[in-house]
């Protein structure tokens, strides 16, 4: 056991750090002194990401070491496959600013295993390019190194999912491997029985200090009634809810289902990892349909994953799923941004290609080490028949000029007043 002036915790499984690359269970607890919120887990092993679940009820913990039962529980599990010759573990928490906190790491023996390159998941890819591509409509100058690094490290992350185990039976349909959030909320169905007890109530969690009770008993499933015919709740076992969710945790998000029996035991019952959208991001526009924008999207992904041996995939699955991707941008990319009924076409072009921060920082910080090794430039303006609001815009446009090194000078006949 470990314990400091802010938390106290034990990693009880496994003893022994001397691995064969199999799958191996990290179980414990923890438990914050000071009120801390942590709502995520995951374990790293040389760059490998495990998600892994916490808030687990751990009764006997509770009240020994807190004096009673409730949210947050404190029990975690993990489930790693160490690569063969990986020399170290540590575990970490996420922390209610959205950062992941070590809060503890051991040594490993790994004598044999898997592959040390983690595998990219490549149902995410169309949801990737997607906001890859919304990236690009919303600065077109943007460096998408950033954001495909952070969504290949999502796609590869290892999570340990779990499923009914009988005498549970039952199927989680909603979220999917990409679900949609909306103001906060989270869409959760599906169905479950317990074979041999009643539930009593289902509650919903994404978060360990939050649940939701679900509707569940009185929503008819047929095709459940008919799978089990002699169960006498299979044929209502349907269960829907809106779960609480942070829609700006970083992902993958977890989805818990935890089941209360008539005997007054509780279980979990589905663990699922899934990348939550939220409709504001969602809905962002895209730029204009381009096969060349398209692959410089795959491409920055692709160049994210060799950089970090991330395995993307056999070529016939890359296939398919970038035709699956350029699908979805010919239904939802348009074709062109068209013009307001009326609107000039000039300032349609400036408001589409002025310039965003980053660019603008760019070339702030070049024409700043040019100095004065920089070419200059005259400017010869023609004044004639402007008005003196024209030129004050001429003056205001070119006091804000990036580059400095620079004169104008009139012709033509004398400027008015």
């Amino acid at each position: 056991m470990n314990e400091n002036d802010a938390y106290i915790f034990d990693v009880e499984e496994p003893r022994d750090w001397t691995l064969r690359g199999d799958p191996v269970w990290i179980g414990g607890w923890f438990l914050s002194k000071t009120g801390a919120v942590f709502s995520d887990i995951r374990a790293e092993i040389d760059g490998r990401i495990y998600p892994g679940i916490v808030g687990l009820p751990r009764p006997e913990i509770e009240l020994r070491h807190r004096g009673w039962q409730g949210l947050p529980h404190p029990g975690f599990l993990l489930q790693v496959t160490p690569p063969a010759g990986a020399q170290a573990l540590r575990l970490e928490l996420l922390d209610a600013g959205h950062h992941w906190v070590e809060f503890w790491r051991t040594e490993l023996t790994v004598n044999s295993g898997p592959a040390a390159r983690a595998r990219y998941r490549l149902g995410l890819l169309t949801d990737h390019i997607h906001r890859l591509l919304q990236a690009r409509r919303s600065d077109p100058a943007a460096d998408l190194g950033a954001l495909a690094a952070q969504l290949v490290q999502e796609g590869a992350a290892m999570p340990a999912d779990t499923l009914p185990n009988p005498p549970f039976f039952g199927a989680l349909e909603k979220p999917e491997l990409v679900g949609g959030t909306q103001y906060g909320k989270l869409r959760l169905e599906g169905w479950i029985i317990h074979r041999e007890q009643r539930i009593v109530r289902l509650l919903g969690s994404t978060h360990p200090q939050v649940e939701n009770a679900l509707d569940y008993g009185g929503r008819e499933r047929a095709e459940a009634g008919r799978l089990f015919p002699g169960h006498l709740y299979a044929g209502h076992s349907q269960y829907f809810g809106l779960l609480d969710i942070d829609e700006t945790a970083p992902g993958p998000a977890v989805v818990r289902l935890f089941a209360e029996l008539e005997d007054g035991t509780r279980h979990l019952v589905f663990n699922r990892r899934f990348y939550p959208r939220a409709c504001n991001v969602w809905e962002q526009p895209l730029p204009v349909l381009s096969r060349r924008l398209f692959f410089e999207c795959a491409r920055a992904l692709y160049s994210a994953a060799r950089a970090r041996a991330v395995r993307i995939g056999a070529p016939g699955e890359i296939g398919r799923a970038l035709a699956a991707a350029w699908r979805l941008c010919q239904r939802e990319a348009p074709a062109a941004i068209p013009l307001s009924a009326g609107e000039d076409p000039y300032l349609a072009w400036q408001c589409a290609n002025a310039l965003s921060p980053r660019l603008q920082a760019i070339l702030e910080a070049t024409a700043a080490r040019l100095g004065e090794q920089g070419p200059s430039f005259t400017l010869l303006i023609d004044s004639r028949g402007c008005t003196a609001a024209q030129l004050f815009a001429l003056a205001a446009s070119l006091a804000a000029q990036i580059y400095p090194r620079w004169e104008a000078r009139f012709v033509g006949s004398p400027a008015p007043a």
